[in-house]
């Protein structure tokens, strides 16, 4: 499609956003992050940077980090697609407020629970070599 479309055209963007999806069900994160990272530079030239088409890309931006175990950043770009719909309107009862508020906790809890996991093992005293 590059090659017919040219690489700022939104069914190339719409193509490597789906490309995104699979890719990341696959477990093939770096292609992945490629490709919803070359799908965002697309949707933002094309629809502007706060368009639900970069918020829709962005929330798989953040699954994709969240699958990796980023659940930092993870939630701090699900944030970022919360205040972008609400833009558009969408209210804490729209379907993918919702779904993104729910990943955002559980992001949450395992970032909790990896924080408390170091925190225990850099406390754990090296035994002493005979």
């Amino acid at each position: 499609r590059i090659d017919i479309l040219g690489f700022d055209h939104e069914k190339v963007a719409e193509a490597l956003f789906s490309l995104g999806i699979l890719f990341d069900r696959i477990k093939e994160f770096d292609a992945a992050m490629e490709s919803f990272t070359d799908c965002l530079e697309i949707r933002q030239n094309v629809f502007g940077k706060n368009s639900l088409e970069c918020a829709d890309t962005l929330s798989g931006l953040g699954q994709c980090l969240g699958n990796q175990g980023d659940f930092g950043t993870a939630i701090q770009i699900w944030k970022e697609v919360i205040s972008i719909y609400e833009k558009h309107g969408y209210d804490s009862t729209h379907p993918k407020i919702v779904g993104i508020e729910k990943q955002t906790k559980l992001a949450a809890q395992l970032l909790k629970k990896s924080e408390s996991k170091w925190g225990i093992l850099a406390f754990v005293p090296h035994s002493k070599r005979t």
